[in-house]
């Protein structure tokens, strides 16, 4: 079982669940067949995305600027933990729900950051954390592997499931474990006649649980980082000039991004002088 504190994680989850499945209820009766011209004519599928909601629904773009601004460094945090997950040793399915909550209590402060953005888009509309995941970030298949039925009010069932999903214990219908075994299976099958089947050492299962599972997570932290991202660049867009002078996270950017690009070498100046000079005398 999943602890409250890798439970966050599962109900930032949940918040997209909702989203998603509120978004879903707004879409019109799907027609046996498609028609694409009167799609077209109606003016297409309205999609609930991150331009959709900088651009049409936030009313106080500064403020939702500097509040995604303050969650960019947790958020990379957090992925990077994720990279580092994936290198402890896993034995069972267990030993990842151990690992899962063992993150969890480790970045409560940042989850909660994210979290508490991620509820206060919640208050605003019950659409709004779909915004952190659309498939334009996450790819559009990845996304529909994490996608659940929920309530519309999240229970202990729900918040055990939404967790599972987020750190790879239960993608697409299929626990972590029977995907390994899939996954070896459908690998090693092509060497074996019908009358060998091949066997499968639990060790070499548990090694493709704990990379089947942490790869699912890295993308999870991955993409939700990148979703903050976007958002941030596309707030950013819309604003003056003048708002810019004093924000900070702008001009780190900046500067991350011109630093590659300075001239490091430290030069003598005395050196150059005298070289110049020396160059000079022969002219002469």
């Amino acid at each position: 079982m999943f602890i409250p504190a890798a439970k966050q994680l599962g109900l930032i989850h949940w918040h997209f669940l909702r989203a998603v499945a509120a978004e879903e209820a707004l879409r019109p009766p799907q027609p046996d067949v498609l028609n694409f011209a009167a799609i077209l004519e109606a003016g297409g599928y309205r999609v609930y995305d991150i331009p959709w909601w900088v651009h049409t629904q936030e009313t106080d773009r500064a403020g939702l600027l500097r509040r995604v601004a303050e969650l960019l460094v947790p958020a990379r945090r957090l992925e990077k933990a994720a990279e580092q997950l994936a290198r402890r040793a896993v034995t069972t399915s267990d030993t990842i729900i151990e690992t899962a909550n063992s993150f969890g209590v480790a970045h409560r402060t940042d989850v909660a950051a994210i979290l508490g953005f991620v509820q206060w888009l919640a208050a605003q509309n019950v659409l709004a954390p779909g915004i952190l995941f659309h498939g334009a970030v996450w790819s559009d298949s990845r996304r529909a592997h994490r996608i659940i039925d929920v309530p519309s009010m999240p229970n202990e069932a729900a918040l055990q499931r939404a967790t599972s999903v987020v750190f790879g214990l239960h993608i697409d219908g299929a626990d972590v474990q029977e995907r390994a075994r899939a996954s070896l299976m459908e690998e090693l099958y092509d060497g074996y006649g019908d009358e060998n089947e091949p066997q499968l050492d639990n060790q070499v299962v548990f090694a493709r649980m704990r990379e089947e599972a942490s790869d699912e997570f890295l993308h999870f932290c991955l993409a939700l980082r990148r979703s903050l991202l976007e958002l941030y660049k596309e707030t950013l867009r819309t604003l003056p000039i003048e708002l810019l002078l004093h924000n900070h996270t702008f001009w780190r950017e900046v500067i991350s991004r011109a630093r590659p690009s300075v001239e490091m070498r430290p030069w003598d100046f005395n050196s150059t002088l005298s070289h110049s000079h020396r160059v000079s005398s022969r002219l002469e």
